[in-house]
């Protein structure tokens, strides 16, 4: 597991927190979560030195601030949420690396950035509260900024395992996803069904579960 530079914990995390209590996790929990986020990212994007990566869905910015750190990288991070964007602001402001954007516009996400600027953007567990239209339109951005070989790795809903997913969890059209995928001339290197789940935590009375779709793409 990777050692996490950043063990503040903060209320921020609690008051904005999915009706239901989907995230209510203790600061350990929430430590354990970001050091494996971080290790998996890494395993599936391989980051290097010096690159420009993309966080869509940042929330407070931990796993930004981290991966900024540890790989000297310019990070945007971008979120639905203004309560959010500006904890992370402050939680981070002694990072001059990253970057925190409010997004607005569902049809042109990220106007914030130029054309071929971004070598990796990640956007797990973030479009699982998404339609299926958002999606799309996010897909069309991430390839407009996305260098040459430069690769993104995000996640969606295909269909709810639990009655205790609410409408805060989104089941998506994965055959309108694909035909996005192909018109835009993205190279699939993963594309396969995997079982979410809260791993212990719980939602109301029972587990959350989903059955999402996880993407690793490339250009």
């Amino acid at each position: 597991m990777s050692k996490v530079p950043f063990r503040e914990y903060d209320e921020a995390f609690f008051k904005t927190r999915p009706r239901g209590g989907l995230y209510m996790i203790t600061s350990k929990q929430y430590d354990v979560h970001i050091a494996d986020s971080v290790e998996w990212l890494e395993n599936v994007l391989k980051f290097q030195n010096d690159e420009t990566i993309l966080d869509i869905g940042c929330g407070l910015g931990h796993t930004a601030k981290v991966l900024s750190e540890k790989y000297n990288s310019r990070v945007y991070c971008c979120d639905v949420n203004s309560y959010l964007l500006s904890e992370a602001e402050c939680l981070c402001r002694k990072n001059s690396g990253m970057s925190f954007h409010l997004v607005e516009d569902d049809k042109n996400p990220l106007n914030f950035l130029q054309d071929n600027s971004v070598d990796k953007a990640y956007a797990y567990a973030v479009f699982i509260h998404n339609d299926t239209d958002v999606i799309v339109s996010y897909l069309s951005s991430i390839r407009r900024v996305l260098k040459k070989n430069g690769l993104v790795l995000l996640s969606y809903c295909n269909k709810k395992l639990s009655s205790g997913v609410d409408d805060n969890v989104i089941e998506s059209d994965k055959s309108k996803i694909d035909a996005q995928i192909k018109e835009l001339g993205f190279i699939v290197y993963k594309n396969e069904y995997n079982e979410a789940c809260t791993e212990g935590q719980k939602y109301g009375s029972e587990e959350w579960r989903c059955l999402e779709t996880v993407l690793i793409l490339g250009v």
